[in-house]
């Protein structure tokens, strides 16, 4: 069964700010099922999985599974801008 979960609010913000700095972004907060909310393209290009949370915001059930289950794929829980930038050249340093 599918399990969707509202968009957190800071979700359209943080969208806005990497597309305008010239990030890569696909958005799939639609997908459910743990899925993450959106990938984003580093500078140095490499896709980082993130799942954004407002603040306060938890992983659903789903999502620890996921992201259990696949523990050398590159991805963050992010709450801002600022906090999104910092992973993606904490990738980038890789």
């Amino acid at each position: 069964m599918v399990e969707f979960r509202r968009v957190d609010t800071v979700h359209a913000a943080i969208r806005q700010a990497a597309r305008a700095a010239g990030y890569g972004w696909i958005d799939t907060s639609n997908q459910g099922d743990g899925c993450p909310d959106a990938f984003c393209l580093s500078r140095g290009g490499r896709w980082l999985a993130i799942e954004i949370k407002s603040p306060g915001g938890r992983l659903t059930a789903a999502q620890k599974e996921l992201w259990s289950s696949m523990p050398n794929a590159p991805w963050a829980i992010v709450h801002s801008f600022e906090e999104l930038v910092a992973k993606l050249e904490e990738l980038d340093q890789c």
